[in-house]
């Protein structure tokens, strides 16, 4: 002090100084691997026009020769609310993930599946380099108990299927009069559930229990009863909208449905022109409790409704359209709806044909199922 007076005050009190453990000769080891994996992705990252950067890791457990659910760890990197793609990488082996760089903090999410944590990990790409994470040992989930999974099996319309057999690993049940069923006794695990029905196809889902917050797990499970379904073409000749004349075909299609949304170019058509307007416009057909729609999935497509009264045969063009009806009406047996593929203008031409169609009948197709309980 000016007085000089002594003031003693303590001002920081050191508890305890850890030193960095040596590293072992296995982690000296697997750091090298690195590296060197590093090393021979460099050049590739550094030529790439869009992914400019890389992520490197090892993937351990801490017990020796333990495994992951499916052996390989699902990789996901996100910027924002997209991500970049999903690998699944490898344990117990250098990995370098070639990333699109982008300025901006990224967030690297790794799920292993459970009983194991995911490892989420946010990192600052950098052009032309790789960001080295280094090993990272997968660690288990702590739980106590088992979970139930329960609901109930319905048909894609929603009705109540009973006798249902529901089967996980070695239980088995069947559903009651209502459709519900309940399985018990699971661990934090992924799940397959295995629903089969006779007059409807087999189906399996993947439920994943990843913690015990929840022991009653509520699962609805959808089956599905293949349709046999019969409609009838005409195709215009090309850049014609006409339905009768030279070019003309003429054709009937055959049809088994397994699912409620079916891509028509998956089958063969008699008619080439017909199988090329169904490619070009990437056509799909859906059925909803025994109707059906139209719809292109390789852009904008002109529908013409058939009208009340109208008959297939009889309508010899596609006539006066509205240009804004891009979407196909439901459909019952026995009407039909017309589509241009084309339009003057360069918005509309996906197809140089006009096509009409018409939804026959259809009838329920017998399955594996009800051979085997035949």
């Amino acid at each position: 002090m000016p007085d000089g007076e002594l003031i003693i005050h303590k001002m920081i009190e050191v508890e305890r100084i850890e030193f960095p453990e040596t590293p072992t000769a296995a982690a000296l080891a697997i750091q090298s691997k690195i590296e060197k994996a590093i090393e021979e992705a460099k050049p590739e990252i550094v030529a790439q026009k869009r992914a400019k950067t890389g992520v490197a890791m090892y993937l351990d457990t801490a017990e020796p020769d333990a495994e992951v659910p499916d052996s390989k760890v699902n990789y996901k990197c996100y910027l924002g609310y997209g991500y970049s793609g999903s690998v699944s990488v490898p344990l117990r082996k250098a990995f370098v993930r070639r990333e699109y760089w982008r300025e901006g903090d990224h967030r690297i999410e790794l799920d292993p599946g459970p009983p194991y944590k995911v490892v989420i990990r946010h990192v600052t790409l950098k052009e032309g380099e790789v960001f080295d994470l280094g090993r990272i040992l997968l660690e288990r989930q702590e739980y106590e108990g088992t979970a139930s999974i329960m609901g109930t099996v319905v048909d894609n319309n929603g009705a109540f299927i009973p006798g249902a057999k529901v089967t996980a690993g070695d239980q088995e049940v069947v559903s009651d009069e209502k459709g519900r069923y309940r399985l018990d006794g699971f661990e934090l695990e992924n799940v397959s559930i295995t629903t089969k029905a006779k007059g409807y196809r087999s189906d399996t889902v993947r439920v994943v229990i990843r913690d015990m917050s929840n022991r009653e797990i509520e699962k609805k499970l959808r089956m599905f009863r293949p349709r046999r379904l019969k409609l009838k073409y005409a195709i215009s000749a090309k850049d014609d909208d006409s339905f009768v004349g030279p070019g003309v075909e003429e054709g009937a299609i055959d049809l088994v449905l397994e699912s409620n949304q079916t891509r028509l170019s998956q089958y063969h058509f008699r008619s080439e022109s017909f199988r090329k307007f169904v490619a070009d416009t990437d056509l799909e057909l859906y059925f909803q409790q025994g109707q059906i729609k139209l719809f292109s999935c390789g852009g904008p497509v002109c529908f013409r409704e058939s009208g009340s009264g109208s008959d297939f045969d009889e309508i010899e063009s596609m006539g006066d359209f509205n240009n804004n009806l891009q979407n196909c009406p439901l459909l019952g047996e026995g009407e039909f709806v017309l589509i241009r593929g084309f339009d003057d203008s360069p918005v509309f031409s996906l197809s140089p044909y006009c096509v009409k169609i018409r939804y026959e009948e259809y009838s329920f197709e017998p399955t594996d199922v009800d051979a085997e309980e035949e």
